[in-house]
């Protein structure tokens, strides 16, 4: 069945844009992914098919590259450099995570080439952006997710202990979908002016601006959240959501299966109890 953005053709450069491209492939853009010659960055991260590193068996490298085509190019070299212009001159979308101003030095980024594109959606996923003091700053996925704030949001009710960073790269993922909703508004904007757009988009910024509620939990009533095992961060603690079963392994109950608030508790007693289940619980707290 054809995506909801199916006729469209965009091509992803570089190694923090990869979460932005799935999202493009999948909802039916024709998606070419330009690596350089020693291979994408995910090609050398594991998991790997039997647990044997090699770039053609990373798992990683597959999920993100689902429906997309690939080229190798060396950017450095004239006649890749020509197939990398004649690519753009047919692309509506080029999804740019390399360093800033590394394509613009080499006369291939978008300053250069937008000119004879004018309906190019050209969107720059960088560390720090592509403007202010920070641009240059390189980063991981650690230092975006530290610096960023959420993984004070994560980690053990005991607040001795530091926070815990989830695993997966998030800061590429939040980037993605920030990007992707910039790509999809300026695609609209298109439609009504015929012209494309540079969309700059910040992983830094984006993580700044997702971390569960702490921000405006702290900006509108100076509050701060505080991490909770297994569940979600809150100025004030919740009930907790793990339990110790009978046969010694932990159990998460999560959606609506925990009350929020005290005076719920009775109500769901009662209902265990018509199962004759109350007799075997124990208060929590």
């Amino acid at each position: 069945m054809p995506g909801p953005l199916t006729g469209l053709t965009a091509l992803e450069i570089g190694d923090r844009g990869e979460v932005a491209g799935k999202f493009l492939a999948d909802a039916g853009v024709e998606m070419i992914r330009v690596e350089p010659p020693e291979g994408a960055r995910t090609r050398h991260t594991g998991p790997f098919v039997d647990d044997r590193p090699d770039p053609d068996a990373s798992l990683r490298f597959a999920y993100l590259n689902t429906n997309k085509r690939g080229v190798t190019l060396d950017l450095a070299e004239s006649g890749d450099a020509a197939r990398w212009r004649a690519l753009v001159a047919r692309a509506d979308i080029v999804v740019d995570s390399t360093d800033p101003g590394a394509l613009d030095a080499l006369g291939l980024g978008h300053d250069t080439l937008a000119g004879d594109s004018p309906g190019l959606v050209w969107c720059a996923i960088t560390p720090f952006g592509l403007t202010g003091p920070r641009r240059d700053w390189t980063t991981t996925d650690l230092v975006s997710m530290a610096l960023g704030g959420p993984p004070m949001s994560t980690g053990y009710d005991d607040h001795d202990l530091p926070p815990i960073r989830a695993d997966g790269e998030h800061s590429f993922w939040m980037a993605g979908e920030y990007a992707v909703s910039g790509i999809v508004a300026a695609l609209l904007q298109r439609t009504l002016t015929g012209q494309g757009q540079l969309i700059d988009v910040s992983i830094h910024e984006a993580v700044a601006c997702t971390t569960e509620g702490a921000f405006e939990s702290w900006e509108y009533r100076q509050r701060i959240n505080q991490r909770q095992t297994g569940r979600h961060s809150a100025p004030d603690p919740t009930p907790p959501s793990q339990f110790l079963s009978g046969d010694g392994h932990y159990m998460q109950i999560l959606g609506g299966g925990v009350p929020r608030r005290k005076h719920l508790y009775p109500l769901l007693l009662e209902w265990l109890d018509e199962h004759d289940a109350a007799q075997d619980l124990h208060d929590p707290v």
